[in-house]
């Protein structure tokens, strides 16, 4: 009997010189007719290692079946093929371990294979979104084969657009299909997205100047010379806002354009429907006329304020305001001054007589204001007083006021009332809102009043601030004039007649101190007003002597 060890076999044919047959285990010899031996050997198992590759692509060395003693281990190489790479795990039923290109078995304890299979290899393209907002779709990393390319659709979101396609991987864009270059290595491909610009533009008509200048959105100024198309060369943003204006009006000659549609928001188009009209510049003159009266007593002071107003679309000059003097009144002692100029108004400064003031100048939509001071004949004629103003030059205009004729109206329930006046009107004081907050009181004229010239509401263009009158009907006043930035005053006498006369405005700020008293002047006395800068005189007028009686306001005028 022969008993290999495990993982051993009999060696065949067995030794020695007896000769015999082996038939498993047992060894029988031949017929022994001398003395002989039987010599038993034993060898290893060996296994049959078969490799193999599947697919191609690449090689296993060796590449034959390979005897391997039991529980030995056997290598291989795997070689692939350029841009392939080896499918791990190997396959076959040897089993073992793949490092870099050796493979190794694992033991071997029977017949077993070893199979390669070799994979092109394969790199991340990750695609991303760069600026603006739209999107890419795949839009997850995706694993392309060696050589091969990719590709992605780009869709921009609503009012936005492609502008390019970035990236480490390369391509091309073709309408919303971005096709990758041959891929050799991880990239990536980035879509750039912009929101759409549109044009801003329309037509110019009725240029005849030049340098017009249009302006968008405060800046991206263009110059246009001719009429017909025009065009912003800076571009808006989609669903942005727009506003076209004039920068600039054209000049040789001087024009006025006009800009209509020139505002809006942008909607997925180019804008061409503005409209720039230009024009010669035309003044226009609005006149106003008033004395803030209705009813006008014989005799009495009448205080026109004029306004002229150029509301047009080009600068006045050259332009005459006048007034023929009604037969109501009393042309010879009328006076008038200009208020409110500068800044390119004109005007001149004062004037005797009726209102004829020439050579005046109105920018667009400045005014000027004139005061006209006009005495009412005693015996002036007819029912009403008419004053009418005329405005000429590059314009005309004209306006109205008028007054019924009265001998009186206040009667006596409001003293010191100028006689055209009604009761519910009340007295005609500065300041003061009703007879508990103003004064009255004997003023001896002997002596001197004093008062300070405070701020006040204005009650009208001309306010009365200080007013005196004797038993009769004769006395005197101290009127403010309201129309300009600094007060003016001035003095006012009543005749015993009712016959009112008034000298020149003097300027006095709020605050000025102003002093009453009469002085003699010859054979006659005159009153006088000091305190504002320069004295003020005039004849007391007759029926004034003695002791009158006062009337000026309380609080904030005293």
């Amino acid at each position: 009997t022969l008993a290999p060890a495990a993982n051993y076999h009999v060696v065949t044919p067995v030794g020695g010189s007896c000769g015999g047959t082996l038939s498993g285990t047992s060894y029988t010899t031949n017929a022994v007719t001398a003395d002989c031996t039987v010599i038993a050997s034993f060898a290893i198992d060996q296994h049959t290692v078969t490799p193999s590759v599947t697919g191609g692509n690449g090689t296993i060395t060796p590449s034959t079946p390979q005897l391997v003693n039991s529980n030995a281990t056997t290598v291989f190489t795997l070689a692939p093929a350029a841009n392939y790479h080896v499918v791990t795990p190997v396959g076959g039923t040897c089993g073992g371990s793949l490092s870099g290109t050796t493979y190794t078995t694992n033991v071997v304890t029977t017949d077993c294979t070893v199979i390669a299979s070799f994979a092109i290899d394969q790199y991340t393209v990750t695609p991303s979104i760069g600026t603006g907002t739209g999107s890419i779709t795949p839009s997850t990393p995706q694993l392309v084969d060696h050589g091969a390319t990719t590709i992605f659709t780009l869709a921009p979101a609503a009012h936005y657009h492609l502008v390019d396609v970035t990236g480490s991987c390369g391509g091309s864009v073709a309408g919303n299909i971005f096709t990758t270059s041959a891929i050799n290595s991880d990239c990536t491909v980035v879509a750039n997205f912009a929101i759409d610009t549109h044009t801003i533009g329309g037509s110019v008509s009725g240029l005849v100047g030049s340098a017009l200048v249009l302006r968008l959105n405060g800046g991206n100024d263009i110059l246009v010379m001719a009429n017909g198309g025009f065009t912003f060369t800076h571009p808006l943003d989609d669903l942005g806002t727009y506003t076209v204006t004039i920068a600039q009006q054209p000049i040789t000659p001087t024009q006025v354009c006009s800009v209509t549609d020139g505002t809006g928001t942008l909607a997925g188009s180019d804008i061409t429907n503005i409209a720039v009209v230009c024009q010669t510049p035309i003044p226009h003159f609005s006149v106003s006329t008033t004395d803030n009266h209705d009813y006008a007593r014989y005799g009495m002071l009448l205080n026109y304020v004029v306004t002229v107003t150029n509301d047009g679309t080009g600068d006045a000059s050259g332009v005459s305001v006048s007034n023929i003097s009604p037969a109501q009144l009393d042309a010879t002692n009328t006076h008038w001054i200009c208020q409110s100029s500068g800044g390119g108004a004109t005007c001149g400064a004062s004037g005797v007589g009726a209102l004829n003031d020439t050579g005046v100048s109105i920018p667009i939509g400045r005014s000027l204001t004139w005061i006209v001071t006009a005495p009412l004949l005693f015996d002036a004629p007819g029912t009403t007083v008419d004053y009418t103003v005329n405005v000429s030059g590059p314009a005309s205009a004209t306006a109205t006021d008028s007054d019924i004729l009265v001998i009186l109206r206040t009667g006596f329930d409001v003293p010191y009332g100028d006689g055209a006046e009604t009761a519910i009107e009340g007295p005609d004081i500065a300041c003061t809102t009703s007879a508990v907050n103003a004064s009255s009181d004997r003023f001896d004229l002997a002596t001197t009043r004093t008062f300070t010239l405070s701020a006040s509401a204005a009650r009208s263009a001309v306010d009365t601030v200080f007013a005196a009158r004797s038993d009769g009907a004769a006395g005197f006043r101290i009127e403010r004039l309201n129309t300009s930035t600094v007060p003016r005053v001035r003095l006012v006498t009543v005749d015993k007649g009712g016959i009112e006369r008034a000298n020149a405005w003097n300027t006095a700020p709020v605050g000025t101190v102003l002093t009453i008293a009469t002085v003699a002047a010859g054979s006659e006395r005159e009153l006088l007003l000091e305190g504002i800068g320069v004295s003020s005189s005039m004849p007391l007028p007759q029926g004034v002597n003695g002791t009158v009686n006062v009337r000026n306001p309380t609080g904030p005028c005293e």
